[in-house]
């Protein structure tokens, strides 16, 4: 089914501007679309920024010239939370129809690793899954022993195979499923 383009919305649903992936080939200070070797030509429009279009330009490092190599290659570490905070996670279990809340200790200082304007990435930081609560009710889990783990993605992945055996999935992106105590996803230290 074709979509025209007016009816492609410009965000969506989280206020992410909506993309397209282009796979391009540079050449002679051009870029070409590499199914099509057509050349790349964007349209502005009013939503257009001051400086124009922005596009994002993966490329190989070893391509990058000596001029903004730095820039793009450049490794930067940033503590976001402190040892002793804690965040929380909530998970659903659909074939019980429960809901989970947990808190998670930082037994370790929480980093995030950038490389040149790459996003964040979370580094290991001991932690433990200190709590737990059903949401119907906000019950405490019966009998809920603390979960030690090596990273966040590490806490949900192990608490999510304890109360949710039978799913198919125990992954997340941490970024938007951890919550500071005032409620904001960590994505926003980043």
């Amino acid at each position: 089914m074709e979509t025209k383009r007016k009816d492609i919305p410009v965000v969506n649903f989280f206020d992410e501007v909506i993309t397209a992936h282009i796979d391009a080939y540079y050449k002679k200070g051009k870029f070409y679309d590499y199914y099509t070797d057509k050349e790349i030509k964007l349209r502005e429009d009013d939503l257009t920024t001051l400086k124009g279009v922005i596009v994002r330009i993966v490329a190989p490092l070893h391509n990058i010239d000596d001029e903004n190599y730095q820039v793009h290659s450049q490794k930067h570490e940033e503590r976001i939370m402190k040892k002793g905070e804690y965040l929380f996670f909530g998970m659903d279990y659909k074939k019980e129809n429960k809901s989970f809340e947990f808190k998670i200790d930082l037994v370790e200082d929480l980093w995030v690793e950038k490389i040149g304007n790459k996003l964040s990435k979370l580094k290991t930081c001991k932690c433990i899954v200190a709590d737990g609560t059903e949401k119907h009710g906000n019950s405490s889990i019966n009998n809920f022993q603390p979960i030690v783990c090596n990273s966040l993605n590490h806490a949900f992945t192990r608490t999510s195979i304890k109360y949710r055996p039978e799913n198919a999935s125990h992954t997340c992106n941490a970024f938007k499923t951890f919550r500071t105590k005032d409620g904001n996803i960590i994505d926003c230290l980043r």
